[in-house]
């Protein structure tokens, strides 16, 4: 797969080859287990257009990044995998309570530069449309029937 300026049906967005999500559940006794796996495909810097930056990024005069010190290849992402589980009670008849965790293994975001994709796609050095910018999560819900 590919990205760039180009790519995607509003411009800028990543395309991978391949992509999938596949949600395992396994209910007992009032008790729904659910892991979802959400995969996405390595990509790459589309062809024929300047390659982005590859190098070590350091510090300057007065400025300072937690990227500095580190080497980066803004032409290329690897695969990407987040898992996410959730668990629903049964409580009573009439009574569900269900608890989360989405990135459960708090994968975090490639770092790809600014000039990877557009704007509208490609914010904060990532994108965040595609990758989870955030970190993991928990959630938490309750559902009463009357």
């Amino acid at each position: 797969g590919y990205y760039s300026v180009n790519c995607g049906p509003s411009l800028g967005q990543i395309m991978p080859k391949f992509s999938w999500q596949q949600r395992t559940s396994l209910n007992a006794y009032g008790v729904t287990a659910s892991l979802l796996w959400r995969h996405i495909g390595k990509v790459r810097y589309e062809p024929g257009l300047p390659a982005l930056f590859n190098g070590a990024i350091r510090n300057g005069a007065g400025v300072s990044s937690e990227l500095a010190g580190k080497t980066y290849n803004f032409n290329r992402i690897p695969a990407y995998n987040y898992f996410d589980l959730t668990f629903q009670f049964e409580v009573a008849r009439d009574f569900l309570l269900t608890v989360g965790a989405q990135n459960l293994l708090n994968a975090q975001p490639p770092v790809v530069g600014g000039q990877a994709g557009s704007t509208a796609a490609n914010s904060g050095n990532t994108f965040p449309s595609t990758y989870d910018p955030l970190g993991r999560s928990f959630n938490a819900a309750v559902r009463f029937k009357f």
